[in-house]
């Protein structure tokens, strides 16, 4: 599986790059949640400390007090919890739209050149694309592909910053990979496969889209 291995420098540093702002950021939010929350218990304490104390204090102004520092302390406990926990990525909403077409997908031999099409990606995320067996053994975490590790010429993916092949505004893309019957792990000859559009590392390698392909024996 050439992917994993095969992301450029540059883009290594940009994911170090990201984590290390949104460590930064997560420590300052844990510092205001933290600070409201201070607040928060010492307020009934000040309300209370004295008789002067409460006799010119209005309790519904402490009440209301509280609560603001209550649902500020609570939006910055969410915001650590959404960055902590980020949304899905638009490429698995989008994923039933996504189509795939290969002009032989049937009789095929090693060295063939597949020219494959897509539609309905999304131009901003990253996805790679192969022959692959047609059922992830169970605990992969990545499909089980053909070719070999470092292989653009049999996998191919469509990324418009460093990609081996571009993707469109309007979400299309067109590529041509060779052909392989055999990877670590599968083999076309005998198993299932299937020419496999799938999240690049950036999107957790999860199926989009796929369209079955058999061997000439």
């Amino acid at each position: 599986m050439w992917w994993i291995t095969d992301i450029p420098v540059p883009a290594t540093l940009s994911l170090y790059n990201e984590r290390h702002k949104l460590m930064r950021r997560i420590l300052s939010n844990r510092t205001v949640a933290f600070t409201a929350a201070s607040l928060i218990a010492a307020a009934p304490l000040a309300a209370c400390s004295n008789s002067e104390t409460e006799s010119t204090t209005d309790p519904t102004k402490v009440d209301a007090s509280i609560s603001e520092m209550s649902e500020s302390a609570s939006e910055g406990i969410s915001e650590i919890e959404s960055e902590l926990s980020p949304e899905p990525s638009s490429t698995a909403a989008a994923a039933s739209d996504v189509e795939v077409t290969v002009d032989k997908a049937d009789g095929i031999k090693t060295g063939d050149t597949l020219t494959v099409e897509v539609t309905g990606l999304n131009p901003e995320a990253g996805y790679y694309a192969a022959v692959c067996a047609a059922q992830t053994p169970g605990g992969a975490p990545v499909p089980v592909c053909t070719g070999e590790m470092g292989d653009v010429e049999s996998q191919a993916w469509l990324q418009n910053e460093r990609g081996t092949a571009t993707i469109s505004g309007d979400g299309a893309s067109s590529f041509s990979i060779t052909a392989n019957s055999t990877g670590e792990g599968v083999d076309c000859l005998t198993d299932d496969c299937v020419l496999k559009i799938f999240g690049d590392h950036s999107e957790g390698f999860k199926d989009v889209a796929e369209v079955p392909v058999t061997f000439a024996s």
